[in-house]
């Protein structure tokens, strides 16, 4: 709705109001309209269009007041009305994204009333059930509740909230909510239970907005929506609307500010202030006259009558005491509340204007103490009250209480018997009788000074020597990084405070109610303490101090207007000047030597010590692992998080120490770290040097060989290998770890004598018949149980050959290697190569080891009665074989064959029709065989490395005359033994 009486001047001059909107066609070919309805009078007030292009496009209609649709005497209701014209037969759609009518009011005299609208919802916003929704359009409204940012200064406002809204039934409903506070604003329910759109306003809803001082900061606002049951409200807009009349249309009005004396109800004279600043500004009245016992408040005026608002931050009386002799008397005021603070319930509350109470700061005179308060309550009875927060405890008669509605002040009796005696931290509490409001607007402490005596000041002086604590002495010296604490304490005459200076030279100087200055520099200056108690400072020792400092030490008062010092003290005995400083020892190097296991590491360094006050100091070294962090001195030191190696004595320079190694201990560099003290046990500042020393690797040994036991060796596989075991010994102090796997072997071989190894230490020396070289060994289970374990045992099995040469008998017709013993050797070596071997101290025979092979079967064919061999060429062949260690001859025997082996009941051939021979024969010629055992010279030779060793017999046999047919069988024995050791 327009009311052209909102605004003044008039906008409605010729071409003061235009009409625009932002308008899109989505077809070039079509056209967009919107145009401004008169919906009071039924008329068009003005139209826009837009097309040729989709793009968005601004497009404003000027000087609307002149068209004869414009209605300027009435209060009209306007809207905006869309169309789309399809210009090109396909169809037609178009876009606004606003609209607004735009009101132009200028006068050389300024504007005086005018209308503005706060817009919130601004597209269609629904909800459909009985609770209040947001809407979520929130508009910031701070109508000066923020004083750097003012908004309607200087005039009259007023404010009413608008919507366009609908209902599909019962009962729609729209507020405006202050969306900050979480509450609705009185009054502005607007309600409609039209199907179709209207605009409802409210009734003027300015006492219900949010202000001062109930906010003190600016608010959002909201529309809520809601429907009487489950229909849908419809807003399509909704606004806070604000009337503004009388706005200032001059410069800034003037703020005054005057002193009141309400007992005689008049203006002091000549207290009056005034400023017609915008900025903070301290104005301070001429010299006024004030009468005792009268009451004074403070009152504000302002010469605007537009609204215009004004701020007071603090008014204050300022008395001007003087007089020759000093000031005898006064009042002081000690504020506590400055700003309204109110409570409602029956509990105290505290306002949390807190003051330090320090009596120590009001002497030399007599002082009186009251509790007074500004006070009003709503009703029933208002109570303040001032409390100890340090002691959580009342001060005692200091309850003030009001029935006035209107603001008066209170004062308690004289609370000097209840004050603290010591520095508390003090605050006002308010409460009511009832749930009523008790409002402060102000509270204090008067204290009332009278009797002040004005005395000549005199320097403090001290009551006990100064002293260094503890005595920083040549045999006790404060090391340079630590502190040197100096105590004293000392009197002032006039109970002033006082600083503890402790200075280089012998001269100080008083400060102006501030700490003291040494004239040549200071050690240290205490921070400040009372009279007669003690005072302390530190001073912290430099790398560049001289071993022994000289110190003064002074005392000083704390005095506005410049204080005094006593004279200087060096106390007396050790814990007087001066104060001894140790430096750090020097240390640049530290290193070890390289020794074996069970041998002695020297550890040296390059250390020494400059000190020489008292007694030149002296320096030891404490050598620690290398996972060491720190040293803890004593007998013996410790290493904390590592081990110790060795301390050195207390020496001039250079100190040294020996750690002896372990006599099992791994080789190789270890990396330690070296630690320097002084004789105060102050550690270097290079603290701590690192380096390595190195632990030899030494060679393994071997012990306790023993071969098969310490048995003579017995083969007893036919044909192939015997296992012959080889233990040992193995001792490394490196640790048994150092022993690599596989780097223990056994050789085995016979000799003449002791040391045969050298012709068997090789594999390619190997020979089954007298060398076994480097057979592998493997380490005996629960063997070498760790790095500090030097000893281990191994077992060496040799597989060792049928046809090994036997050494066992006492000439050469027992065995060409008669005189030959069979030894062994067990060499091993470490990781880095070094070994060491030996030869069993008891060797062993190989005994001889008679066996042989002979091939199964003779088969002599088909024969006839009174046939031989000879007749069908058939002479079978029979391969002994040597499958032991020595040449072999044979006894031969045999049994006669028969046609029922093996019973032989029946029909038989005689063992003596077979002949055999060691060559091949004619049947006759061969030597018949025996039934019983007969010994011949078979002379198989030796098997060996080289091949084995065989020998043929050859058979024959003749059938009897009369020798019924039928398959014959037998069986014919070879028994072996040792041959002649020449047919070998």
């Amino acid at each position: 709705m327009y009311d052209q009486d909102k605004y003044n001047p008039s906008p409605e001059t010729s071409g003061d109001v235009s009409f625009e909107s932002t308008l899109k066609i989505d077809n070039s070919g079509d056209t967009i309209y919107a145009e401004l309805y008169n919906r009071t009078n039924s008329t068009t007030v003005a139209t826009l269009s837009h097309t040729g292009d989709t793009d968005w496009v601004l497009v404003s209609a000027a000087d609307v007041d002149g068209d004869a649709d414009w209605d300027t005497t009435n209060d009209d209701d306007y809207e905006v009305r869309v169309r789309c014209s399809d210009d090109n037969g396909g169809g037609c759609s178009g876009n606004i994204a606003n609209a607004k009518i735009i009101l132009d009011q200028s006068d050389s005299g300024g504007i005086t009333d005018l209308q503005l609208v706060h817009q919130q919802i601004n597209t269609l916003f629904t909800d459909s059930d009985t609770g209040y929704s947001d809407s979520d359009y929130l508009s910031r409204f701070n109508p000066e509740l923020e004083s750097t940012q003012v908004s309607f200064a200087g005039s009259d406002v007023s404010y009413f909230f608008e919507t366009t809204m609908k209902t599909a039934g019962g009962t729609g409903y729209a507020r405006l909510n202050n969306d900050s506070a979480g509450s609705a604003i009185s009054s502005s329910e607007l309600t409609t239970t039209s199907a179709t759109y209207e605009r409802v306003r409210s009734s003027e809803i300015t006492s219900d907005m949010p202000s001062y001082p109930g906010y003190n900061r600016a608010q959002n606002l909201d529309t809520q929506v809601k429907n009487s049951a489950t229909n849908t409200t419809s807003v399509s807009n909704s606004w806070l609307v604000i009337e503004v009349n009388n706005l200032l249309t001059a410069g800034a009005p003037t703020v005054y500010a005057d002193l009141y004396n309400t007992t005689d109800d008049v203006q002091i004279s000549g207290s009056e202030v005034s400023t017609s600043s915008t900025s903070w500004t301290r104005v301070r009245s001429s010299s006024i006259t004030l009468t005792t016992g009268k009451e004074y408040i403070v009152r504000v005026h302002t010469s605007d009558s537009n609204n215009v608002p004004f701020y007071i931050a603090n008014a204050k009386i300022i008395l001007d005491q003087s007089a020759v002799d000093g000031v005898l008397n006064l009042e002081l005021i000690h504020q506590y509340i400055n700003t309204l603070a109110t409570d409602s319930d029956t509990t105290y509350s505290y306002t949390n204007f807190y003051n330090l109470f320090s009596p120590a700061n009001l002497s030399g005179g007599s002082f009186t103490y009251y509790f007074e308060a500004t006070l009003k309550t709503s009703a029933g009875t208002g109570y303040a009250r001032l409390y100890n927060q340090t002691d959580n405890s009342i001060v005692t008669g200091s309850e003030l209480t009001t029935t006035s509605s209107n603001y008066e002040r209170v004062r308690s009796g004289d609370l000097s018997a209840n004050m603290p005696v010591a520095g508390k931290t003090l605050d006002t509490q308010v409460k009511n009788s009832a749930s009523n409001t008790t409002s402060s607007s102000t509270s204090w402490i008067i204290i009332q000074a009278s009797d002040l005596r004005i005395l000549p000041n005199s320097a403090p002086s001290f009551t006990s020597t100064p002293v260094e604590n503890p005595a920083s002495i040549s045999t006790t010296p404060t090391d340079a990084g630590s502190g040197v604490t100096f105590e004293a304490t000392a009197e002032d005459p006039e109970s002033h405070q006082y600083f503890l200076a402790i200075c280089k030279t012998d001269g100080a100087s008083a400060g102006d109610d501030s700490a003291p200055t040494c004239t040549g520099g200071e050690w240290c200056v205490s921070s400040v303490a009372n009279s007669g108690e003690q005072s302390t400072c530190t001073y912290t020792t430099q790398a560049g101090d001289s071993e022994s400092e000289d110190w003064y030490a002074f005392v000083c008062d704390k005095v506005a207007g410049g204080g005094l010092c006593s004279s200087s003290s060096q106390g007396s005995g050790d814990s007087g000047s001066p104060f001894k400083v140790n430096h750090t020892p020097l240390f640049s190097l530290a290193s070890g030597n390289s020794a074996d296991p069970a041998g002695t590491i020297t550890f040296t360094s390059t250390a020494s010590d400059t000190d020489t006050d008292g007694t030149a100091d002296q320096v030891k070294m404490v050598v620690c692992t290398n996972t060491t962090t720190a040293v803890v001195l004593g007998s013996p030191s410790t290493c904390t998080g590592g081990t110790l190696y060795c301390e050195s004595s207390l020496g001039a320079s250079d100190p040294t120490c020996n750690y002896n190694l372990p006599s099992v201990i791994q080789d190789g560099n270890t990396t330690f770290r070296a630690f320097v003290f002084d004789s105060h046990d102050l550690g270097s500042a290079s603290n701590y040097v690192s380096n390595t020393f190195t632990v030899n690797n030494v060679a393994p040994s071997v012990s306790g060989v023993i071969l098969n036991g310490g048995s003579d060796i017995s083969l007893s596989n036919p044909g192939g290998n015997t296992n012959v075991s080889v233990t040992a010994t193995v001792t490394d102090n490196n640790s048994c770890e150092d022993v690599a796997a596989g780097n223990v072997t056994a050789s085995i071989y016979h000799a003449l004598a002791s040391g045969g190894y050298s012709s068997c230490d090789d594999n390619g020396e190997d020979d089954t018949d007298s060398c076994y070289a480097l057979e592998a060994c493997t380490l005996d289970g629960g063997s070498c149980t760790g790095s500090s374990d030097a000893t281990e045992t191994y077992t060496c099995t040799v597989a060792v050959a049928y046809h090994a040469d036997p050494t066992s008998g006492a000439g050469t017709s027992d065995s060409p290697w008669w005189d030959h013993e069979w030894y062994g050797t067990v060499e091993a070596e470490d990781d880095t190569g070094l070994s060491d071997d030996i030869e069993v101290g008891t060797p062993v025979e190989m005994e001889d080891y008679i066996a042989l092979n002979v091939t199964s079967s003779i088969n002599y064919g088909a024969l006839l009665p009174d046939q031989d061999s000879e007749d069908i060429s058939v002479y079978p062949e029979t391969t002994v074989t040597a499958y032991g260690n020595v040449g072999l001859d044979s006894y031969l025997s045999g049994a006669n064959m028969c046609d029922d082996w093996p019973t032989c009941l029946g029909n038989t051939i005689s063992v003596g029709f077979q002949e055999h021979a060691f060559s091949t024969f004619i049947y006759g010629a061969g030597t018949d065989l025996a039934g019983t055992p007969t010994e011949y010279e078979l002379n198989c030779t030796k098997s060996t490395s080289a091949g084995q060793g065989t020998k043929i017999i050859y058979w024959g046999i003749g059938i009897p005359n009369g020798t019924l047919s039928g398959v014959y069988q037998g069986s014919n024995t070879i028994d072996s033994v040792k041959g002649e050791t020449s047919d070998w």
